[in-house]
């Protein structure tokens, strides 16, 4: 289990794999695309799993999103919205001062805590088509940003955004999810307790995620070794995340919408 920053993953991934050892890689993947296809295949080449941790995706609640946009309850998704914020300050010794850094963290909240965003919304939305994003430094003088702000067209036609922000307080975590015929509002995402709406009809659900946040990854995980299967989240999987990541700042750097090329 790699939790090491960011830009030790792709020489601990490598390591690992030529000692024929099963990897689970903390999030995001790697500094970027090209960084994913060397791990993903190392461990093919290996004969070694490669999974990332977005143990988001286990959540019941973005199971239940899930479900009621396969069964169309609340109708064809058009929109989605995620946003992840704190007003997060670190003093200079701090043990996690590299994710305000370029060369261990790659970046900043976007990369940290919005690629689980990203995450989730290529689960419910589907691979992204376009991505066009502002990532600034509002009110901190780092080498990263405090504040991010990415649209994604996926290829489906549906939109979303994700912001990621270490600018505001009190913290925010919040998931909507719009369709033709209805919607689904997560005040907190973590909480599971979801507000829907299917036409005229509204309820409240309760989906909490499992009390130890990471459980169902680890097991879906040692499961996948035992059974000789893919892990839920596999290192291709993990890719498409670190490719929007990469995208989104390149298009806050160069003013343009970046399309996506999948392979």
């Amino acid at each position: 289990y790699l939790a090491t920053p960011v830009d030790l993953h792709l020489p601990h991934t490598l390591a690992a794999a030529e000692a024929g050892k099963h990897v689970l890689c903390e999030k995001p993947m790697g500094l970027n695309t090209a960084e994913c296809d060397r791990m993903v295949e190392a461990c093919e080449r290996a004969g070694v799993l490669l999974g990332v941790a977005y143990y988001r995706r286990f959540y019941p609640a973005v199971i239940e999103i899930k479900s009621l946009l396969a069964s169309g309850a609340i109708g064809a998704p058009v929109l989605a919205r995620a946003l992840a914020a704190e007003y997060w300050t670190f003093r200079e010794d701090h043990p996690f001062r590299w994710r305000l850094t370029i060369e261990h963290g790659g970046g900043g909240p976007l990369m940290d805590f919005g690629s689980h965003r990203i995450d989730i919304l290529i689960d419910i939305l589907g691979p992204v088509a376009e991505v066009s994003a502002y990532t600034d430094r509002l009110y901190f003088e780092r080498e990263v940003e405090d504040s991010a702000l990415v649209m994604l067209r996926h290829e489906s036609g549906a939109h979303s955004t994700i912001g990621a922000y270490h600018t505001i307080g009190p913290p925010v975590d919040e998931l909507e999810v719009f369709g033709t015929l209805g919607k689904v509002i997560l005040e907190s995402l973590n909480s599971g307790r979801m507000a829907v709406t299917e036409g005229e009809s509204a309820r409240t659900l309760d989906r909490p995620p499992h009390a130890n946040l990471h459980l169902p990854l680890l097991e879906d995980f040692g499961d996948a070794i035992r059974r000789g299967r893919q892990p839920r989240v596999t290192g291709r999987t993990g890719r498409l995340t670190s490719q929007v990541l990469e995208a989104a700042y390149r298009s806050s750097r160069e003013g343009v919408v970046v399309k996506i090329e999948q392979d």
